[in-house]
This record gives C-alpha cells, sequence and structure tokens, in this order.
C-alpha cells in the first residue's frame, strides 16, 4: 500500500505542480514576465507539501481501512490526471469573455465513472496500477524539466531609470491604449471639455482603421507599417516587422535613444531597450511568488471536477488569490494604469540625445474591472457600454496626466506624441448607422488615434483623413523627420481582417480570418464589402 500510495501523491503533486503549470505557462507567456525555471522552486515546494499530505493521511488511516485509502487515492490521482491532462480547460487571463460553468449530469456521471474504474483496476492490479502512475509523474517531470532548460527566454533586465524617464531636447511619445475604440474617445472628449483641453495641440483622427481584431496582428502594422494576409505565417511576420523594422530602430539608427515598455510575445525591436511593466512597479521576488501562486490556481481549476470549476475559477482570479497581497497589481487594467502614473511622476529632462519611447498600455482592454474612481473592482463585472466607457475614461486621464508632467517639465513643445489603439473592442459602435451585430465589427475596425507633432498647441482639430493602422510608422517618420518613409499613403480601400481569438494562436502557424474590404468610413455599413455573422462576444487579444 506505501508504494501505491506514495505513487497517487507523486502523480497529484507532478500534474498540479508541473506538468499544468508547463502547459499553462507556454501558452500565455504575456502573463509572466520570469523564465518557467524562477517559478519551479516554489512548485517543488508545493510538490513536496502535496506528497507529504498523502503520505501522512495513508499512515493515520485505521489499518483495516488502510488499503482502500490508499485505492481511493491513486483514484484521485487518475481522476486529476484525466481532468488536468487529457480534458483540461483554456480559460485564458486576458480574454474578456464570460466564462459559464454549466455543469450536466453526463459530466458528473463520465467523473464517476473514471473513479470507479480507475479504483477497481489499482484494487486488482496494485503494483502494476502504481508503477504506471510512478510512470505518468516521471513524464510530468521530464517534460516540465526539459521545458525549463531549453527556454530561450530571459529574466528582465533591471531598469534603467535614467534612461527610461529621462527626455531630451527632441522626443517621441507613443502612448498605445489597447482596445480603445475611437467612438468611445469620442464619446469621452465630447461629455467633458476638460479632456480636450488636456489634449493642447493634438489632431484627433476618427477616420482611422484597424487591421485587425486583436494586437497580435496589429503590432507588426504600428512598428513596421506590415499588412497581413491571410494564410501567412504569423511568427516570422511578427519577428520582422517588430523586431527587425520597427519604426524604433530605424529612430535608433538617427542617434535616438529607444525605448519600448511592454514588448508582445518578447520580440524587442532591434537597437532598442526592452521593459516589462511588472518589472518597473514590483521585485522579482514577488513576481515570483505571484506568478507560482496563479500557476497552482490553474492547476486546481484544471484538476478540479466539474462541479467545482467555478469556484476554482474564482472570476479569474484562480484559487490562492488572497496570497498574492496588493504589491503587484491583479489585473492588467489596473497595472497600466499605474505604471502611466509612475511614468508622470519621474518623467524629466535630462538626456543628451533625442528619445522615442512607446509605451504600450494593456488598458483599456476587456474585461472591464475599474469602477467609479478608477478604483479596481475586484474581478471582472459585466462589459455594458457605461461601464467601458468608465474605463476607457480612466486610461485617457492616467495619459493625460502624463501630458501635464511633461508641460511641467518643459517637454511638451519637444515632443511628438501619439496616442492610439491598436483595435476597438466588443462594444458595438454609437457612431454605426445600421443597427445588428456587425455594429461591433465597425468599433473593432474603428480604433482611437490622434497625433500631437512638437511644438503644436492649441484647441484639438479633428480630421476626417482616411488613414489605416499600416501608416502609423510613415506618420512617425513624417513628424519627427529622422526616418522614412514619410509619405502617408491614399487608401482608397483598407481590408480588416476578424476572427475568433484562441490563446493557442500565440503559438500557431496561422490564424483563421475572414477578411473584409472596408471602401469608406468603418461607421457605415454600406463601406463594408459584405458583413457576414461574427461571434456574439469576439476576440480579446
Amino acid at each position: 500500500m506505501r508504494l501505491l500510495t506514495i505513487a497517487s501523491g507523486l502523480l497529484i503533486a507532478t500534474v498540479l505542480c508541473f506538468a499544468v503549470p508547463r502547459d499553462f505557462y507556454f501558452g500565455n507567456t504575456l502573463e509572466f514576465p520570469l523564465r518557467f525555471s524562477s517559478y519551479l522552486p516554489l512548485l517543488a515546494g508545493a510538490a513536496v507539501a502535496i506528497i507529504a499530505v498523502a503520505v501522512a493521511v495513508a499512515a493515520i488511516a485505521p489499518r483495516a481501512i488502510r488499503k482502500w485509502v490508499a485505492v481511493a487515492l491513486g483514484a484521485v490521482a487518475v481522476l486529476v490526471y484525466v481532468n488536468a491532462m487529457a480534458i483540461g480547460t483554456d480559460v485564458g487571463t486576458l480574454t474578456g469573455k464570460p466564462v459559464a460553468f454549466n455543469v450536466g449530469n453526463g459530466q458528473l456521471l463520465a467523473e464517476v465513472a473514471i473513479f470507479v474504474v480507475a479504483a477497481v483496476i489499482l484494487a486488482k492490479a496494485r503494483k502494476f496500477a502504481s508503477m504506471a502512475l510512478f510512470i505518468l509523474a516521471a513524464g510530468n517531470l521530464t517534460t516540465a524539466g526539459y521545458a525549463a532548460i531549453t527556454e530561450s527566454k530571459e529574466n528582465p533586465s533591471i531598469p534603467d531609470e535614467g534612461k527610461l524617464y529621462s527626455m531630451g531636447d527632441k522626443n517621441l511619445l507613443v502612448v498605445l491604449l489597447d482596445g480603445f475604440p475611437s467612438d468611445v474617445f469620442g464619446q469621452i472628449i465630447k461629455s467633458d471639455g476638460k479632456h480636450k483641453a488636456a489634449l493642447d495641440g493634438f489632431t484627433y483622427f476618427d477616420n482611422m482603421a484597424a487591421i485587425s481584431a486583436t494586437t497580435y496582428l496589429a503590432l507588426p502594422s504600428i512598428h513596421g507599417g506590415a499588412i497581413y494576409h491571410p494564410g501567412q505565417p504569423l511568427r516570422p511576420y511578427f519577428t520582422d516587422a517588430v523586431g527587425r523594422n520597427s519604426f524604433l530602430t530605424r529612430l535608433a539608427a538617427a542617434s535616438y535613444d529607444s525605448v519600448l515598455v511592454n514588448p508582445m510575445l518578447g520580440v524587442c525591436p532591434d537597437s532598442t531597450t526592452c521593459y516589462l511593466p511588472e518589472t518597473l512597479l514590483t521585485s522579482q521576488a514577488e513576481m515570483r511568488w505571484t506568478g507560482a501562486l496563479t500557476l497552482l490556481g490553474v492547476s486546481v481549476f484544471r484538476a478540479a471536477p466539474a462541479a467545482y470549476k467555478e469556484a476554482a475559477y474564482n472570476q479569474g482570479s484562480w484559487a490562492f488569490a488572497e496570497l498574492k497581497g496588493d504589491t503587484i497589481p491583479k489585473d492588467h487594467n489596473v497595472e497600466g494604469i499605474k505604471f502611466l502614473d509612475l511614468f508622470s511622476q519621474r518623467v524629466k529632462a535630462g538626456s543628451d540625445r533625442p528619445t522615442a519611447k512607446f509605451l504600450h498600455v494593456l488598458t483599456p482592454h476587456l474585461p472591464v474591472v475599474l469602477g467609479d474612481g478608477c478604483v479596481y473592482t475586484g474581478g471582472p463585472i459585466p462589459a455594458l457600454r457605461e461601464a467601458f466607457v468608465r474605463q476607457a475614461g480612466c486610461a485617457l486621464e492616467a495619459f493625460e496626466k502624463v501630458a501635464s508632467s511633461l508641460k511641467e517639465a518643459g517637454l511638451y513643445d519637444k515632443t511628438t506624441i501619439v496616442l492610439l489603439a491598436d483595435h476597438g473592442q466588443a462594444i458595438p459602435s454609437i457612431k454605426a448607422d445600421v443597427p445588428g451585430e456587425w455594429q461591433k465589427l465597425s468599433g473593432w475596425a474603428n480604433p482611437m488615434f490622434a497625433v500631437k507633432p512638437a511644438g503644436s498647441r492649441g484647441e484639438m482639430k479633428i480630421s476626417t483623413d482616411s488613414l489605416w493602422l499600416p501608416d502609423i510608422p510613415v506618420i512617425i517618420c513624417r513628424e519627427t523627420g529622422d526616418c522614412g518613409p514619410k509619405t502617408v499613403a491614399k487608401h482608397e480601400t483598407r481590408t480588416f481582417n476578424y476572427y475568433d481569438w484562441k490563446n493557442e494562436y500565440w503559438n500557431a502557424d496561422s490564424i483563421p480570418v475572414a477578411q473584409y474590404t472596408l471602401n469608406g468610413v468603418p461607421w457605415l455599413k454600406r463601406s463594408w464589402s459584405e458583413v457576414r455573422d461574427i461571434g456574439s462576444v469576439g476576440p480579446a487579444n
């Protein structure tokens, strides 16, 4: 019975502490700033504790039932393995999609059947079954260890605050507020004159068209002017445009000090210094602790019986959320606001070189988690338009603090500022001329975009120029005068790639897209080539 008890505890421990963490970590690398190996010591400690508990339970059980305790523990181990590794549940933390846990009788009966069959086999062939559990556990350890050893990602560098916050006599500041629809921006600036006043010298281009429904395909356009074509290999497309052809790289060649905050997929443009927001807001020890707790929480969720999935999910916070403390923001929207606040407090004059800074902030992206006063609500709330507009207002106010700080430091007139979004959201556009599901398509395809050239002052202007996300690096080169090309194309047609996002796409070779042709402004239905059925919730990342 000891062999079966140890094998059962070992399998449960390796599933929860190594196999699921490895699977989730490498499928959601954006969620974890540190290397997988950085979390392993804490995960190993949890594994030892699980094994110790299993052995203790078997040891204190009365001798008369000790055999059945071991068998039951083995059956639990099998159920944990099947739930977590064979069935699984893909729920990403950035999706913003509602998660429904409808437990049917079929699911419950299937889990009971797995438990009973496993118990019968374990009772009849204890030694053979024990060895099988050992082999599964060894496989979990081997795959996790190999993944840790072969991972190419490096732990984030210690920030050079002088490089990040110092600006010179000529500067470019690009602030990307992720998932900010243009019609929401227009609604906010019309509702309160203080926003227009804060955007002193800006021109707002309301006819900006996105290239895609999510960040992944949008960033290559923003950095390098790339245009995605369906079926194009994703990783080379992303790496080439962002890593080698970014406007940051071009400006660095013109002696700019280029910095990017929040490099997606770990791709940093050549000749550019990149930082993760987490490294600017907290310590590596805190990131390690929080990351390990998240991985363990996801493991509990994946392994939990269907009836307990919702409790283990904990509204996207997973189990153990209460152990994370308040040091690290519990949501990317909170993190984005905190980083912009930090930047506004520390930005200063002092660089002896021109500077180019690209701050990619994951606010106001769904889900909605900011309430009145921009206070964290503790978890996602219904993404009604009013709630999302409030969250978007929080992001805009945080940017306005940055603009105010630039003025106080005497840097505003020396800085070309680009304020943009990479895509919209599944929030129906209020500008759309015809009701229906396509209003969401209009909202996704019309991201916010505004520019303030260096030296520009006066009331914010509104331009009706027909722009497209791939125009952004050209506009930046034109306004700074230090890279090329500098002539913005005239677009008779623009294309938009729609798809329902899945976390597996981060590592996929291609994404199945529905490509639309846009002939005119995004909020008129007649501008679209055709409007097919689209998801009721839609993409997220």
